[in-house]
């Protein structure tokens, strides 16, 4: 196949995957805004979820592939207009993953929070801190993504419009890189934690059902003995 048709190829399988994407986050965006009862700070958090995946999906991979598949049709004097696309592309992306993987953080701490101290939760994760952070967020991510077409100005073109041809490499591997992987890793340590919490209550709700099992059956007077069935004698 020839590197164009293996884009197309990729494109119509990115087509496929951003028409599922775009489904199913929709659902989770409406649902939440059209009922009430699920308007509370978790599901706010997923709504900001579901949307910077819709950023990525919606936004960004019909961009992408556009602009991938019209570089083998490229002109001198349609080239700044493709590089202009391309920098608008990996941005909106860039944004979009920024987004994800720092909600995908504030969910893990919410449900940290949710199984650790569940009589303060209402109090720790109330609306309006779940909605300044979902802010800081996404300003966040507005800012780095803005940063690195800033940053990647006067970098030259030899192939498609991927990544490591558009961000910078110093801005990647100084900022996007240290950050990513320090999020991921307390992601990590958070569910490992809850894991270990899950485990250590259910090791303590079992002690404790034994013991009231246990204590029932002495106040009784034991557990009830099986009853010895009686042989028949027969005459002779």
């Amino acid at each position: 196949m020839t590197p164009y048709e293996l884009t197309l190829v990729h494109n119509v399988y990115l087509s496929v995957v951003l028409i599922v994407c775009a489904f199913g986050n929709s659902l989770t965006i409406i649902s939440v805004m059209k009922y009430e009862k699920l308007r509370n700070a978790t599901n706010f958090i997923i709504v900001s979820l579901a949307f910077s995946d819709i950023l990525y999906s919606v936004l960004g991979t019909p961009l992408y592939s556009a602009v991938n598949l019209s570089f083998y049709s490229l002109t001198n004097e349609t080239f700044p207009t493709w590089k202009t696309a391309c920098y608008v592309s990996k941005a909106n992306n860039l944004c979009g993953v920024t987004g994800n993987i720092f909600n995908i953080l504030l969910i893990a701490i919410d449900r940290f929070i949710y199984i650790t101290y569940p009589l303060r939760y209402q109090v720790l994760v109330s609306t309006r801190r779940v909605t300044l952070l979902i802010a800081i967020i996404w300003i966040g991510s507005i800012l780095s993504s803005i940063l690195s077409v800033v940053l990647s100005e006067g970098i030259e073109f030899g192939t498609e419009c991927e990544t490591n041809e558009v961000v910078d490499k110093i801005f990647s591997i100084a900022f996007q890189t240290p950050i990513f992987l320090l999020v991921t890793i307390i992601i990590i340590i958070l569910y490992c934690k809850i894991g270990y919490l899950a485990w250590k209550t259910s090791k303590q709700i079992a002690a404790i059902s034994k013991k009231i099992t246990t204590d029932g059956d002495e106040a009784s007077g034991g557990p009830p003995k099986p009853e010895l069935k009686r042989n028949k004698v027969t005459k002779m």
